[in-house]
């Protein structure tokens, strides 16, 4: 290496100590003044490695093998610009440091490896590493889930018993409103937290239609199924060995003689009027706010109505499958999955399709002008 090359490594090292240290401490002056273009540029973008072949081009700090004088900055820095929106595919990174100079693009980076600031512990939004923020989204996809599974069969397993509160005991309708009625809350708390999908088949379907990172969806399930059966114990404690032994904790099953494929056509069918409300409400601009936990809790509720009298009205594999696992009873349980990730890969695919559109308007004949009804 040479005395220029490492002067300039040296100095990045102490302004990156610097700028890392004036972000976790909010310390807007030391990191506007000590930062010129240059160092920034030092700092996020070279980093000590050897000459890549892929990119030639790309101006480094190592010299290279076979008399290489320069080698490119580290690949993964690349690939970091990019995925933030800092850098089209074809633009080299130390072009893109330029645009680093703005703080809070600067501190969006940083917040994907940095600690969470002590002083900010507890407040809304505070998680900044990524494995941090996985654990905490999961965490509150479990608890989401736990609600949604405690409430729902807890009454299930009410009717089944023939517990009332003030009166006879709960019926069919008791049980689809408890799912949709405690759906509106975990989703308007937990929306803006973990996204609150507490259903496999919604994480699925986000995942489908390009709204939810891929590599996140088996750490959603496992925190979705834990809440699950969790739940399932609680509801066992709650009600006594009946809960156990009679209403098997509320997990589904195929109703009035109903066969493994007319279970799995109604659980997708669930699914799909979940999944295209979440998607519909959640990631289009055009939906006016505080709709969305409403509108999805009454799609569960009017999903479960639906199949309630063929397969008891799951279309979520956690909710089928935690109360299973504890009571130890598993009636075509391979449908119970299938069915709801199905529909919702459907729904998925669909509103792709149908989303594209905009509200049709009155227009005069033969010209483009929208004409105003009164």
């Amino acid at each position: 290496m040479t005395t220029d090359a490492q002067a300039v490594q040296t100095k990045a090292i102490e302004i990156g100590k610097l700028a890392v240290r004036a972000t976790t401490s909010a310390d807007a002056g030391h990191l506007t003044t000590a930062l010129s273009l240059a160092h920034l540029k030092a700092v996020l973008t070279c980093r000590v490695m050897r000459w890549d072949p892929a990119h030639p081009d790309v101006p480094g700090l190592d010299p290279g093998p076979a008399g290489a004088v320069r080698g490119p900055c580290r690949v993964d820095h690349l690939r970091r610009l990019r995925r933030l929106g800092l850098a089209s595919p074809d633009l080299p990174p130390h072009a893109a440091a330029s645009r680093w100079s703005n703080r809070i693009l600067m501190e969006r980076a940083m917040n994907e490896t940095r600690p969470i600031d002590p002083s900010h512990y507890g407040e809304p939004g505070a998680a900044g590493a990524t494995s941090i923020n996985l654990a905490l989204a999961c965490s509150a996809e479990a608890i989401g889930t736990f609600l949604l599974v405690l409430v729902g069969t807890a009454v299930a397993t009410a009717a089944v018993l023939g517990k009332g509160t003030a009166g006879p005991a709960y019926d069919s309708l008791s049980v689809a409103l408890s799912f949709g009625l405690i759906l509106i809350p975990v989703v308007g708390s937990l929306g803006q937290v973990s996204g609150a999908h507490v259903n496999p088949a919604v994480t699925f379907g986000l995942a489908v239609a390009g709204k939810f990172p891929w590599r996140y969806v088996v750490p959603y399930w496992a925190a979705q199924l834990a809440g699950a059966v969790i739940a399932a114990v609680v509801v066992w404690a709650a009600y006594g060995p009946g809960a156990y032994a009679d209403a098997h904790l509320g997990a589904p099953s195929p109703a009035n003689g109903a066969s493994a494929l007319q279970v799995l056509l109604v659980e997708a069918l669930i699914a799909f009027i979940l999944v295209f409300t979440v998607i519909s409400t959640t990631t289009d601009k055009r939906v006016p706010p505080g709709t969305a936990a409403v509108a999805i809790g009454f799609a569960l509720a009017a999903g479960v109505l639906l199949g309630g009298p063929v397969s008891g009205g799951a279309g979520n594999p956690a909710r089928a499958l935690g109360p299973m696992i504890v009571a130890g009873t598993f009636p075509v349980w391979a449908f119970y999955c299938l069915g709801p990730l199905l529909g919702g890969g459907v729904a998925a695919l669909a509103f792709r399709l149908v989303g594209m559109a905009n509200t049709p308007k009155v227009a005069d004949a033969g010209t483009s002008t929208s004409r105003t009804l009164t």
